[in-house]
């Protein structure tokens, strides 16, 4: 099928449809990150994130009509890939918040095994390497 027949709305037609395309695009882009444990590029992901969710919740907020039309054609297919998008979207949050369980859960286990006093309140350590007592703990599960 060609681009002129495809009956879906095209994103550059519609800002809201192409803020979700983009999330999603985020959102697998974080899955593959997750998956590789490249925390630099992790975080750069989660900045455009926050950007571009603050970018569709406002356009949501400026456009609470959006959805008048039903029963017309275009509305419909509009709409159709509206929530193909949503759902595609909660699919990848769903992968990614496993993955980052995972990953923590993996960190906490490793931590434990390699030094016991990590898994204490205030595990944190002294330049030789030994755990100091009285400081805010959990620092390595918390930077996981």
């Amino acid at each position: 099928m060609n681009r002129t027949s495809d009956p879906r709305p095209t994103r550059r037609d519609d800002p809201e449809l192409a803020l979700l395309g983009r999330l999603v695009r985020l959102a697998r882009r974080q899955n593959r990150y997750l998956r590789r444990h490249d925390a630099d590029r992790l975080l750069a992901n989660a900045a455009e994130w926050e950007r571009h969710l603050a970018a569709w919740e406002q356009w949501r907020r400026e456009h609470p009509d959006a959805g008048d039309g039903a029963g017309r054609p275009d509305a419909d297919r509009r709409w159709a890939e509206r929530r193909r998008l949503l759902a595609e979207l909660a699919r990848w949050n769903g992968h990614n918040a496993r993955l980052a369980r995972l990953g923590l859960e993996l960190v906490e286990t490793e931590a434990a095994l390699l030094h016991p006093d990590v898994a204490l309140p205030d595990g944190t350590y002294a330049n030789d390497g030994s755990a100091r007592r009285g400081i805010a703990g959990g620092t390595l599960s918390r930077e996981a």
